[in-house]
Parts: structure tokens; C-alpha cells; sequence
């Protein structure tokens, strides 16, 4: 088994291969555009960043 290795980041939302993560709640936001963007391409972050009042 290989042994964990761990990065500190200055980001707000990280991803790193299948894991992302965010720095607090204060984020939440930013790490919710993430995983739209992941999953759902830039062009639904955007349509959705249209309809919420915290744009990004």
C-alpha cells in the first residue's frame, strides 16, 4: 500500500483527480460552481451564476 501524501494549497477549491474540497463554509458557494462545472460543463456555471445573487 503506498503511503498517503498530503499538499497544503492557498486555494479556495481544489481539485485533485477525483477529490475536491474547499477551504471552509465560507466557500461553499465557489465549491458548488465547482462541481457544476465538473459535472456539467463551464456553459451551465454560467446559466445557473445568472440566477443566483453571489456571482462569481
Amino acid at each position: 500500500m503506498a503511503a498517503a501524501t498530503a499538499r497544503v494549497s492557498d486555494e479556495r477549491v481544489v481539485v485533485d483527480g477525483p477529490v475536491v474540497t474547499s477551504r471552509a463554509a465560507g466557500t461553499a458557494m465557489e465549491f458548488a460552481f465547482k462541481l457544476v462545472e465538473l459535472l456539467c460543463g463551464s456553459e451551465k456555471v454560467a446559466e445557473v451564476n445568472r440566477s443566483v445573487l453571489a456571482k462569481l
